[in-house]
């Protein structure tokens, strides 16, 4: 019944349409068939956006047999009736598959017109546009619906003849953007596309005319410190905040338990906060719409200009070497370009000792052999693409010990100076890197556990190339460019077999072998700019200009730091795929890393904030505070737990409760309602269902490693206040992957830990609350020192291809 309603809405739908393209012919003769089949088109997409995607969702015919029943029935003189039950699938067809239903609009209105062709003898339309209709005909019937639109349209001509390569080498998306921006700018003025693009005599506009017109509408800001901008980051902040107090003020009205305990008020409010800042920015991002950079298409021919991806490496065993050498080969094959270059960038661990020379000479050997494996596997097609550099320790005082400066950003530093300046700063590379790694345009920075996704690199470079995303050496600071090119990350699906409850631990996981879903990233399209977590790709030129080297260098989350310098832009088809910590433990020492890093750019920000490197101030603080804010919720849920325990009766424990549900019951009706429109009714209710139970297993695994959470944010604060005063330890840490394997829980006090501040809390707790709930609660966190066996059901990472 739901395939044939939508079959009733898409009937009506192309009623519409077919009076609309009438109106076109009849009333608008001046215009040419280019213009009317893209005003239909508009049409249909402001009109119709969910009637095409309900109609044909999940069905099984393709594009190409209906559009073959359609113009047979249509060229043996069917009536309208007729050849309108063919295309939609009420008579004789099914449908069409989800995959085709983004060609379908264009596609719609040329069998629309191809069918008044045949019922009008042709004599309403002249002969250039009965030519334009039927060659979109032709080509709409084995390729791209948009590439045979803009293959015969004016205006597309006249700005590939004016703009040249600036917009003949464009992608699609980014052609479709910029043709998106004329027919704003003629929709704002009341006249047709072709008039914002000619003139009077019908010869096209100048090309600062054109460029002028085109830019505004795809480039977001006009500059870093552009007051409009400024004014959308504080109305996000000011959104959040009257969310949080009305959120507070409705579960005090709600709940009167909540309302008599003041202290779970101001524990639970970070939480709230946290959550109304992350719906405000969402909100935000739908109200503008979404923001893309646009870019050269590199998809075919490769990238023009070299490019580099520099893999930093701790060293610490033969396994990560092993995994390391697979990851390389898959990359290699992945990215398919003999342009793009790879260099590992090798140091070993810390030592308290002075390390010896036989050490490092051992390493280098290791390494060169699989560098040379992993070339030899490549084939003679990618020319040696691998290559490696190695730095030897050095004892740093502020540190106590003997390890590589300034950590990974260090290695990268090394890296510009020997791509910009010639120098030669490495112990040991591979033979000629030097004389070709001088030859490198963009770097792309990435992880040892990252696998690249298809066409990633080439549609970064294709960002960076085109020059309005440029910055210009002269004024720096101006926007509408971006320094770096970011990716959208993704967990590998591979990397999450061994837990037990994926969905609920881990989230969402992709197949790298498959392409990766589209994620949109609201603080992209608020503030056209997203932040960087260090995975990008950048001119080191343009890094060198905007970057303060020393401020950044000083913190152990850099990426940050970097992130409110260069400007980077996201860009969502451009994936990688990243490895979830094998374990409880390898999580945990992460999650303290990064709280570790997040606290001590806090306490540094003060001295962030007067770089003159830094532009968008505001911006960065408020990045700065959300992400410590994040972190402060998950320490403040072990004594909010408590407070809510504290009550007498277990219906009253229960409702306090509730509010860790909060953050994502919030997510998850976004999402369904933000997909709503694209998947139907049924879907979406499916959709609330599985994420309601999931949800509640989340929050149940939530409350029992609370303890857990609370201990490693607190041990992670105490070392970064404890660096930040005596300025010593700021960079001390080690791989999470070095106690993945082992039975530990990361922290040789961490089982003891956890298990006397759960002893302790059940003591502190009057006899009155030892309720059901309480002791429920109790128990998972008695168990919580045994939770690899919990949540991890296998361990086979070894094993796992890539």
């Amino acid at each position: 019944m739901e395939g044939m309603a939508g079959a009733r809405r898409a009937y009506a739908a192309l009623r519409v349409i077919e009076e609309a393209c009438g109106m076109a012919m009849d009333v608008a003769p001046g215009f040419d068939g280019a213009e009317r089949v893209h005003a239909a088109a508009g049409f249909i997409a402001r009109a119709f956006p969910c009637t095409w995607i309900s109609a044909w969702r999940n069905r099984s015919r393709s594009i190409d047999e209906i559009w073959s029943a359609a113009i047979q029935c249509a060229s043996q003189g069917a009536s309208f009736d007729g050849f309108l039950s063919t295309f939609c699938g009420s008579a004789v067809g099914r449908g069409m598959r989800h995959a085709d239903a983004r060609r379908a609009p264009l596609i719609f209105v040329a069998a629309v017109l191809y069918w008044r062709l045949n019922q009008s003898s042709r004599q309403n339309l002249d002969p250039s546009s009965q030519l334009y209709i039927l060659e979109v005909i032709a080509d709409a019937s084995g390729v791209e619906a948009q590439d045979a639109f803009l293959k015969h349209d004016c205006v597309d001509q006249a700005l590939g003849e004016r703009l040249g390569d600036r917009y003949q080498c464009l992608d699609m998306e980014s052609k479709v953007r910029c043709h998106a921006a004329v027919d704003a700018v003629a929709e704002r003025s009341r006249v047709s596309r072709i008039s914002i693009v000619f003139d009077e005599e019908m010869r096209p506009r100048s090309s600062s005319e054109l460029e002028g017109l085109v830019r505004a509408g795809v480039v977001r800001g006009r500059a870093c410190g552009d007051r409009n901008q400024q004014a959308r980051e504080g109305w996000v902040c000011v959104g959040a905040f009257a969310l949080s107090f009305l959120t507070v003020l409705v579960i005090a009205a709600s709940l009167p338990v909540a309302k008599d305990s003041v202290l779970w008020v101001i524990l639970a409010f970070p939480l709230i906060l946290e959550t109304c800042y992350w719906l405000a920015e969402q909100l935000q991002a739908w109200r503008i719409g979404p923001y893309s950079a646009v870019r050269y298409d590199y998809s075919l021919s490769g990238v023009e200009d070299p490019v580099w991806v520099a893999v930093p490496v701790l060293l610490h065993g033969e396994e990560q070497l092993i995994q390391l050498e697979r990851t390389l080969l898959w990359n290699v094959r992945s990215v398919n370009d003999d342009g793009v270059r790879f260099v590992l960038l090798t140091d070993l661990a810390d030592s308290r000792e002075e390390p010896s020379g036989e050490e490092d000479a051992a390493t280098v050997e290791r390494i060169a052999a699989m560098v040379e494996r992993v070339n030899e596997a490549a084939g003679a097609r990618y020319r040696r693409p691998v290559y490696f550099a190695h730095r030897r320790r050095m004892f740093v005082s502020s540190e106590g010990a003997w390890m590589g400066e300034g950590r990974k950003l260090g290695k990268i530093h090394l890296l510009h100076r020997a791509i910009i300046d010639g120098e030669e700063p490495f112990s040991s590379t591979s033979p000629s890197f030097y004389e070709d790694v001088s030859r490198c345009r963009y770097l792309f920075v990435c992880d040892e556990d990252t696998q690249i996704g298809r066409d990633c690199i080439q549609r970064l470079a294709g960002v960076l190339a085109h020059p309005w995303n440029e910055i210009s050496q002269e004024t720096p600071e101006m926007g509408g460019a971006h320094g770096m090119a970011v990716p959208s990350g993704h967990i590998a699906d591979a990397s999450v077999t061994p837990w037990r409850f994926p969905q609920v631990c881990v989230g969402d996981a992709a197949n790298p072998h498959k392409p990766a879903p589209r994620w949109r990233d609201p603080k992209n399209d608020t503030t056209g700019q997203c932040l960087y977590t260090g995975k990008g790709l950048y001119d080191p030129r343009t890094y060198r200009l905007l970057c303060d080297e020393q401020v950044a260098s000083e913190a152990l989350s850099h990426d940050t730091i970097e992130s409110f310098m260069l400007r980077p832009t996201y860009v969502d088809d451009a994936a990688i795929f990243e490895s979830f910590p094998r374990s409880p433990a390898s999580l945990a020492r992460r999650d303290e890393r990064w709280a570790r890093g997040d606290m001590l750019n806090l306490l540094r920000f003060p001295r962030l904030a007067k770089s003159d490197r830094v532009h968008r101030k505001l911006l960065a603080s408020i990045t700065v505070c959300q992400q410590t804010l994040g972190w402060l919720g998950g320490f403040l849920g072990f004594p909010l737990i408590l407070v809510s325990l504290w009550r007498p009766d277990p219906a009253s424990q229960l409702s306090l409760l509730a509010v860790l549900l909060f953050p994502g019951a919030v997510r998850l009706v976004w999402r369904a309602v933000a997909n709503s429109p694209n998947v139907g009714i049924s879907h979406t209710l499916r959709l609330l269902v599985m994420g309601g139970m999931f949800l509640l297993l989340a929050t149940a695994i939530r409350v029992c490693r609370a303890p857990r959470t609370f201990l490693v944010t607190g041990a992670a604060w105490g070392r970064a206040i404890m660096a930040w005063v005596t300025n010593r330890g700021g960079l001390l840490w080690s791989p999470a992957s070095k106690v993945s394997n082992g039975s530990k829980l990361g922290f040789s006090w961490a089982e003891v830990a956890t298990f006397a501040v759960s002893i302790a809390s059940m003591l502190l707790l009057p006899a009155s609350s030892l309720t059901w709930v309480a002791l429920v609660v109790f128990c998972g966190w008695l168990v919580l020192p045994a939770e690899r066996l919990l949540l991890i059901k296998k361990d086979d990472f070894h094993k796992r291809s890539i």
